[in-house]
Protein backbone atom coordinates (compact mmCIF):
# COMPACT_ATOMS: atom_id res chain seq x y z
CA UNK A 1 0.00 0.00 0.00
CA UNK A 2 0.93 3.53 -0.94
CA UNK A 3 2.47 5.33 2.08
CA UNK A 4 0.24 8.27 1.60
CA UNK A 5 -2.77 5.84 1.59
CA UNK A 6 -5.52 5.73 4.63
CA UNK A 7 -7.40 2.66 5.12
CA UNK A 8 -11.02 3.07 7.08
CA UNK A 9 -13.23 0.81 7.92
CA UNK A 10 -17.06 1.60 5.57
CA UNK A 11 -19.80 2.49 7.95
CA UNK A 12 -22.41 -0.02 8.35
CA UNK A 13 -19.70 -2.47 7.50
CA UNK A 14 -17.61 -2.72 10.33
CA UNK A 15 -15.41 -5.34 10.53
CA UNK A 16 -16.03 -6.66 7.29
CA UNK A 17 -15.12 -4.11 4.86
CA UNK A 18 -12.87 -1.42 4.05
CA UNK A 19 -12.43 1.37 2.00
CA UNK A 20 -8.91 3.19 0.95
CA UNK A 21 -7.42 6.57 -0.37
CA UNK A 22 -6.90 5.14 -3.41
CA UNK A 23 -10.57 3.65 -4.20
CA UNK A 24 -9.78 0.08 -3.17
CA UNK A 25 -11.85 -1.78 -1.18
CA UNK A 26 -11.04 -4.83 1.28
CA UNK A 27 -12.49 -7.30 2.92
CA UNK A 28 -11.52 -7.85 6.30
CA UNK A 29 -9.82 -10.74 7.63
CA UNK A 30 -12.08 -12.12 10.03
CA UNK A 31 -13.75 -15.70 11.54
CA UNK A 32 -17.37 -16.02 9.84
CA UNK A 33 -20.13 -18.22 11.28
CA UNK A 34 -22.13 -19.84 8.17
CA UNK A 35 -25.90 -20.02 8.44
CA UNK A 36 -27.85 -22.33 9.19
CA UNK A 37 -24.86 -24.61 9.67
CA UNK A 38 -23.56 -23.11 12.39
CA UNK A 39 -19.83 -24.06 10.96
CA UNK A 40 -16.87 -21.28 11.84
CA UNK A 41 -14.63 -20.18 8.60
CA UNK A 42 -12.00 -18.22 8.26
CA UNK A 43 -11.96 -15.00 6.07
CA UNK A 44 -8.76 -13.78 4.35
CA UNK A 45 -8.53 -9.99 4.05
CA UNK A 46 -8.37 -9.40 0.74
CA UNK A 47 -8.57 -6.44 -2.21
CA UNK A 48 -12.35 -6.70 -4.01
CA UNK A 49 -12.28 -6.74 -7.37
CA UNK A 50 -14.96 -4.40 -8.44
CA UNK A 51 -17.54 -4.62 -11.26
CA UNK A 52 -18.31 -2.24 -13.85
CA UNK A 53 -22.09 -1.20 -14.06
CA UNK A 54 -25.00 0.91 -13.81
CA UNK A 55 -25.59 4.28 -15.14
CA UNK A 56 -22.58 5.65 -16.86
CA UNK A 57 -20.79 2.27 -16.16
CA UNK A 58 -19.23 3.13 -12.76
CA UNK A 59 -17.10 0.93 -10.82
CA UNK A 60 -19.43 -0.77 -7.67
CA UNK A 61 -19.00 -3.66 -5.26
CA UNK A 62 -21.11 -6.83 -3.73
CA UNK A 63 -20.67 -5.88 0.18
CA UNK A 64 -22.36 -8.83 2.57
CA UNK A 65 -23.43 -8.89 5.84
CA UNK A 66 -26.09 -10.80 8.16
CA UNK A 67 -26.40 -12.91 4.75
CA UNK A 68 -27.59 -10.28 2.62
CA UNK A 69 -25.76 -8.46 -0.57
CA UNK A 70 -25.60 -4.97 -1.19
CA UNK A 71 -23.78 -3.63 -3.90
CA UNK A 72 -22.38 0.22 -3.58
CA UNK A 73 -20.30 2.89 -5.64
CA UNK A 74 -16.46 3.04 -5.10
CA UNK A 75 -16.59 6.49 -5.39
CA UNK A 76 -19.63 6.76 -3.11
CA UNK A 77 -17.79 4.48 -0.23
CA UNK A 78 -14.71 6.81 -0.74
CA UNK A 79 -16.41 10.14 -0.04
CA UNK A 80 -18.45 8.93 2.12
CA UNK A 81 -15.96 6.95 4.64
CA UNK A 82 -13.36 9.89 4.09
CA UNK A 83 -15.82 12.89 3.96
CA UNK A 84 -19.23 12.67 5.22
CA UNK A 85 -22.57 11.14 4.38
CA UNK A 86 -23.65 12.55 0.48
CA UNK A 87 -24.99 16.10 1.51
CA UNK A 88 -28.88 16.35 0.14
CA UNK A 89 -29.11 17.35 -3.78
CA UNK A 90 -25.39 16.34 -4.23
CA UNK A 91 -23.38 13.71 -6.68
CA UNK A 92 -20.10 12.15 -6.92
CA UNK A 93 -17.99 14.26 -9.32
CA UNK A 94 -14.73 13.04 -10.97
CA UNK A 95 -12.72 15.87 -11.19
CA UNK A 96 -10.22 14.36 -13.70
CA UNK A 97 -13.88 13.00 -15.82
CA UNK A 98 -11.98 9.11 -15.74
CA UNK A 99 -15.25 7.55 -13.64
CA UNK A 100 -12.75 4.69 -12.60
CA UNK A 101 -9.90 6.97 -11.41
CA UNK A 102 -12.05 6.42 -7.45
CA UNK A 103 -8.96 8.29 -5.71
CA UNK A 104 -9.83 10.82 -2.95
CA UNK A 105 -8.11 13.76 -3.86
CA UNK A 106 -10.00 13.25 -7.65
CA UNK A 107 -13.61 12.84 -6.10
CA UNK A 108 -15.83 15.46 -4.90
CA UNK A 109 -19.61 16.18 -3.61
CA UNK A 110 -21.27 18.73 -6.22
CA UNK A 111 -24.48 19.65 -7.91
CA UNK A 112 -25.95 17.85 -10.70
CA UNK A 113 -25.66 21.00 -12.47
CA UNK A 114 -21.89 21.17 -12.16
CA UNK A 115 -21.63 17.33 -12.68
CA UNK A 116 -22.89 17.87 -16.17
CA UNK A 117 -20.95 20.65 -16.67
CA UNK A 118 -17.71 18.90 -15.88
CA UNK A 119 -19.23 16.17 -18.67
CA UNK A 120 -18.98 18.67 -20.92
CA UNK A 121 -15.79 19.70 -19.95
CA UNK A 122 -14.64 16.66 -20.10
CA UNK A 123 -15.88 15.87 -23.62
CA UNK A 124 -17.81 13.04 -22.60
CA UNK A 125 -21.18 13.82 -23.92
CA UNK A 126 -22.94 13.13 -27.20
CA UNK A 127 -24.47 16.64 -28.45
CA UNK A 128 -23.92 18.27 -31.30
CA UNK A 129 -22.16 16.11 -34.00
CA UNK A 130 -20.99 13.20 -31.77
CA UNK A 131 -24.91 12.57 -31.06
CA UNK A 132 -25.72 9.52 -33.80
CA UNK A 133 -29.00 11.56 -34.92
CA UNK A 134 -27.24 14.79 -35.90
CA UNK A 135 -27.62 15.81 -39.54
CA UNK A 136 -25.57 18.56 -39.10
CA UNK A 137 -21.68 19.77 -38.57
CA UNK A 138 -20.86 22.40 -36.16
CA UNK A 139 -19.46 24.10 -39.17
CA UNK A 140 -22.68 24.23 -40.80
CA UNK A 141 -24.64 25.51 -37.87
CA UNK A 142 -22.44 28.49 -38.25
CA UNK A 143 -22.86 28.78 -41.66
CA UNK A 144 -26.65 28.19 -41.24
CA UNK A 145 -26.89 31.15 -38.61
CA UNK A 146 -24.36 33.54 -41.00
CA UNK A 147 -26.72 32.58 -43.68
CA UNK A 148 -29.82 33.93 -42.12
CA UNK A 149 -28.67 36.89 -40.54
CA UNK A 150 -26.79 38.14 -43.57
CA UNK A 151 -30.87 37.79 -45.16
CA UNK A 152 -31.34 34.41 -47.10
CA UNK A 153 -34.67 33.30 -46.18
CA UNK A 154 -34.46 30.40 -43.65
CA UNK A 155 -36.60 28.24 -46.11
CA UNK A 156 -33.74 28.79 -48.77
CA UNK A 157 -30.86 27.68 -45.78
CA UNK A 158 -32.99 24.65 -45.09
CA UNK A 159 -33.02 23.76 -48.82
CA UNK A 160 -29.25 23.86 -49.00
CA UNK A 161 -28.30 21.60 -45.95
CA UNK A 162 -31.23 19.43 -46.57
CA UNK A 163 -33.42 20.07 -43.32
CA UNK A 164 -36.34 21.12 -42.71
CA UNK A 165 -37.34 25.25 -42.09
CA UNK A 166 -38.05 24.03 -38.35
CA UNK A 167 -34.64 22.84 -37.62
CA UNK A 168 -33.69 26.04 -38.75
CA UNK A 169 -35.22 28.16 -37.09
CA UNK A 170 -34.63 26.36 -34.24
CA UNK A 171 -30.88 26.91 -34.63
CA UNK A 172 -31.55 30.62 -34.78
CA UNK A 173 -33.17 30.19 -32.09
CA UNK A 174 -30.80 28.78 -29.59
CA UNK A 175 -33.64 25.94 -29.36
CA UNK A 176 -31.00 23.62 -30.49
CA UNK A 177 -27.20 23.82 -30.79
CA UNK A 178 -27.30 26.80 -28.72
CA UNK A 179 -24.46 25.92 -26.48
CA UNK A 180 -22.35 26.78 -29.84
CA UNK A 181 -21.96 30.45 -30.97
Amino acid sequence: MDNNCVRKPIAGFEGLYDVDTLGNVWSVERTAINNPKGSVRRVCARKLRPGVGGRGNYLFVSLRKDGRSVNRYVATLVLETFLCKRPPGMEVCHCDGNRFNNHLDNLRWDTHKQNIADTIRHGHTTRGQKNARATLTETEVRWVRWLVKNGLQQKDVADIFGVSRTTVCNIIKNKIWGWLQ
